[in-house]
């Protein structure tokens, strides 16, 4: 699909403080400037709004692209589910630094900026990205 300037996802990693954490989990970051699932997803909702058809499309290339996206979130969910059972394994022992250890690797997980949250806002991307593809696959295939 052509998309536009106006269109690009922000790649800036700000003043550090507006890091969404997306790929630092709750250990810290690492100066990373790609875009975060958020500028992606607000991203991907202008997409659908462009009206103009220069691509061609077939019915087929239309339903595996979905199909993957679909396949895709299907996983992460699956990959979310699993996350849930974490907490519960493993005992620690009574070593103060095996707690905080385990501390520590719960909230990379479940924490802001975690496993979790990353894996929600991929699920959600996926979700516009899908919306997005019936949209202009629909239109090239009507319009094109």
């Amino acid at each position: 699909m052509a998309t536009s300037d106006s269109n690009s996802a922000d790649t800036s990693s700000g003043d550090g403080g507006s890091n969404t954490g997306d790929s630092g989990g709750g250990s810290g970051g690492s100066g990373n400037t790609s875009p975060s699932i958020d500028s992606l997803t607000t991203s991907m909702k202008q997409f659908g709004s462009d009206k103009k058809t220069d691509l061609k499309l077939t019915a087929d290339a239309r339903t595996r692209s979905l199909q993957y996206i679909s396949d895709y979130r299907d996983g992460l969910k699956n990959q979310l589910a699993m996350a849930e059972y974490l907490g519960a394994m493993g005992n620690p022992g009574t070593f103060a630094s095996a707690i905080q250890t385990k501390n520590y690797l719960l909230d990379d997980m479940n924490g802001p900026g975690g496993v979790k949250d990353t894996i929600n806002k991929s699920i959600k991307y996926l979700d516009e990205l899908e919306a997005t593809v019936k949209k202009a696959a629909d239109s090239l295939l009507h319009n094109g």
